[in-house]
C-alpha cells in the first residue's frame, strides 16, 4: 500500500530533482493502483492530485508552488496529470482568495479570473486521458463550490467562446484584482478555449441549471462507484453550504453509483448516514 508519507517523499524527491517526466510517470502508476484499489481505499491518489505535496507550503508560498506546476507542464505539454494537477491548484488558490478578505468587486473578479484558469487545465486535462476521473471530480468541485467560467457554458450552448469577467469589470476593479493573483503565483488566463474535449456529451436540462450533477456523472460513468467523486459532492452538501440531509438523498445518480460506496462517502464528508 502506498502511504500518504511516502508519496508525499516520492513526489518531494522529484520535484527538488527536476525530473519531471519521472513524475508524471509516478502520477500515473498512482492513477493505476487507484483503480486497481476498491473504492476509497486508496487516498494516496486524490490526495497526491490536490498538489500539495510537491513543495512544503510551510517553508514555501503558494508562489513557489505555480512556479514548480509551470515548469512541469512545460516539461510534459502533453501529459494528463501536470494540467489535472495545476487546476486543482488553482481551484484552491480561488477558494483561499475567496475567503480571505472582505468580499467586494475585485475579490470577486480575482476569484473568477482563477476560476477560469482552472477550468482551462482541466479541460486541457481531458484531452489527455481516455478516463480523466480527477479532472472531472476538478471541474465539480469548481462547478459546485464557485461557478463555472461563462464562456464554458457558452461552450456547452454550442456558441463561441467570448465571455471575460475582465471585459465587464471597471479599470479600477482589474487593477485591484491584479495582486490577489500575483500573490499566488498566478495570471489571467491568455487565450479562451474554442471547443470542449471529444470526451465530453451534451448536457441535460437539469444539469444545465446545476452543473455540478453532470461532472459527477462524467466521473462516475469513467469510474462506476467513485468514492472521491461523491466524497466531493457530499462536502458541498453539508448543511454549512446550506444543503439538507434530504438534499444527498435525492441525489440523480441513477445506475452509475452502488449505495454502499454513498453511503460511505457521506460518512466522511460528515454526515450522519439513515440506514433504509
Amino acid at each position: 500500500m502506498q502511504t500518504l508519507t511516502r508519496t508525499r517523499q516520492v513526489i518531494r524527491e522529484l520535484v527538488q530533482a527536476n525530473s519531471f517526466i519521472e513524475l508524471t510517470r509516478f502520477f500515473d502508476s498512482l492513477e493505476a493502483q487507484w483503480r486497481q484499489a476498491p473504492p476509497g481505499e486508496f487516498p494516496a491518489y486524490l490526495a497526491a492530485i490536490e498538489g500539495h505535496m510537491l513543495v512544503d507550503l510551510e517553508n514555501q508560498s503558494d508562489r513557489a508552488l505555480s512556479q514548480v506546476l509551470k515548469a512541469w507542464v512545460d516539461a510534459c505539454p502533453k501529459a494528463y496529470h501536470p494540467q489535472v494537477v495545476m487546476g486543482m491548484h488553482c481551484f484552491h488558490r480561488a477558494c483561499q482568495v475567496q475567503s480571505a478578505g472582505q468580499r467586494n468587486a475585485a475579490r470577486l473578479l480575482a476569484v473568477e479570473q482563477i476560476c477560469e484558469t482552472a477550468t482551462a487545465h482541466l479541460l486541457r486535462a481531458m484531452d489527455r486521458s481516455a478516463q480523466p476521473v480527477a479532472a472531472a471530480i476538478g471541474m465539480l468541485r469548481i462547478s459546485a463550490q464557485l461557478r463555472e467560467p461563462g464562456w464554458l457554458i457558452e461552450l456547452f450552448q454550442g456558441q463561441p467562446a467570448r465571455y471575460r469577467p475582465s471585459a465587464h469589470a471597471d479599470v479600477e476593479v482589474q487593477e485591484a484584482a491584479a495582486p490577489l493573483l500575483v500573490k499566488h503565483g498566478l495570471l489571467p488566463l491568455a487565450e479562451l478555449p474554442q471547443a470542449l474535449p471529444a470526451c465530453l456529451s451534451r448536457r441535460v436540462d437539469h444539469e444545465n441549471e446545476a452543473p455540478r450533477y453532470y461532472w459527477l456523472r462524467h466521473a462516475l460513468v469513467a469510474r462506476p462507484g467513485c468514492f472521491e467523486a461523491i466524497q466531493a459532492l457530499a462536502v458541498y452538501l453539508l448543511p454549512r453550504w446550506g444543503a439538507s440531509f434530504d438534499a444527498l438523498g435525492c441525489w440523480p445518480m441513477g445506475r452509475c453509483a452502488r449505495r454502499g460506496t454513498k453511503r460511505c462517502a457521506m460518512r466522511c464528508a460528515g454526515w450522519p448516514w439513515k440506514n433504509g
